[in-house]
């Protein structure tokens, strides 16, 4: 009988193994999977559109204009986070031989459900008229080559991604109260947009 005994005993040794690894699967918790990483893009916001001069001799021209909007570097919590600013950065061509211009700074967002409003405040460099001494009289007067750039946006966020807006922008040098470039033409835009967030 001994020798039979020996001869099952790697069977009841592996069934036995078997058998423990089965409970010790049965109580190991559920494995977690980390969320996805985003796209190094996500947050980014792309935004292009036409618009109108409103103002001097530029008036009535077409201008076509791209934007870029970064995220915010941080947020905090509650409504102080609507002070913390995007930065944005974009262009403005005037289509019909006016003046061409870029433009950078902070950006501020309001948000009410799907409706939000921008607030931009910042710099710009343009390829214009100084004081007019070129003689070219369908260019704005604008004073000085650096000018100071505001903008104001109203839109619907269409998507996650898609939204459309209104779009106000200028640019001027402020002459008399924040500079002293004389001539102060200035350039004003009024238009829309649409945006793609990703």
């Amino acid at each position: 009988m001994l020798p039979g005994r020996l001869a099952a005993a790697p069977l009841v040794i592996l069934l036995g193994a078997q058998a423990a690894n089965a409970a010790d699967l049965a109580q190991s918790p559920t494995p977690v999977y980390a969320a996805p990483v985003g796209s190094f893009l996500s947050g980014w916001e792309f935004r292009a559109g036409g618009f109108v001069s409103t103002w001097g001799p530029e008036k009535g021209d077409a201008n076509i204009n791209a934007e870029i909007v970064t995220p915010k570097p941080f947020h905090v919590d509650g409504w102080a986070d609507y002070l913390i600013p995007h930065l944005q950065v974009g262009g403005t061509g005037n289509l019909a031989g006016g003046t061409n211009y870029i433009y950078a700074g902070p950006m501020w967002t309001v948000y009410y459900d799907k409706i939000f409003a921008d607030f931009a405040l910042g710099g710009a460099i343009h390829d214009g008229q100084i004081q007019g001494h070129d003689g070219d009289l369908h260019r704005n007067k604008l004073g000085c080559r650096a000018l100071y750039h505001v903008s104001w946006d109203l839109g619907y966020q269409l998507t996650e991604n898609w939204s459309v807006m209104a779009t106000f922008d200028h640019i001027s040098n402020g002459s008399g109260t924040l500079s002293n470039c004389g001539s102060n033409q200035g350039i004003s835009i009024l238009g829309a947009r649409i945006g793609y967030r990703f």
